[in-house]
């Protein structure tokens, strides 16, 4: 890999809200340009991500990938919302795991939280995204915590 033109060189935290329009999330690859960020911040420590895709009648991927990243030697917590075990979201998270020797927890929400929309969080696919973490967990030797969304009780 070349090094890249510019750095962050004192980023230590970085919290990113993305929000993605597709019909494809599984094909969509704007996610990952996040990495090329990750690359020019070779102090990171803590990596907040809250995603929210709009689509129709998506599926987790099942598969796996890593993406080609540089070491993330500080980072210590990563952290993201909206994760809904889409392509480009499981290549980015293998990514970190791979590259990230300090990387002490990994928290996954799969509710979106970057604002309130309940629609957004219908369908939420938390059982297989359970189980895909618990595979990354044993593939990378890292602690994967998947929070369950507060179920409403209608009286």
């Amino acid at each position: 890999m070349t090094r890249p033109t510019f750095m962050f060189v004192n980023l230590r935290h970085l919290t990113c809200e993305i929000t993605i329009f597709t019909n494809s999330p599984n094909t969509h690859t704007g996610i990952l340009q996040l990495a090329h960020c990750l690359d020019c911040a070779p102090q990171l420590e803590t990596l907040k991500l809250h995603m929210q895709y709009h689509v129709m009648g998506s599926h987790c991927w099942p598969g796996e990938g890593i993406l080609p990243m540089r070491r993330l030697d500080h980072l210590k917590t990563v952290y993201t919302s909206g994760f809904r075990c889409y392509r480009p979201q499981v290549k980015l998270l293998h990514g970190s795991l791979e590259n990230s020797a300090a990387l002490e927890h990994v928290t996954i929400e799969p509710t979106v939280t970057l604002y309130v929309d309940s629609i957004a969080n219908i369908g939420v696919p938390e059982d297989k995204i359970c189980e895909w973490a618990h595979r990354a967990s044993e593939r990378f030797g890292k602690a994967i915590t998947v929070v369950k969304a507060h179920r409403r009780r209608w009286l």
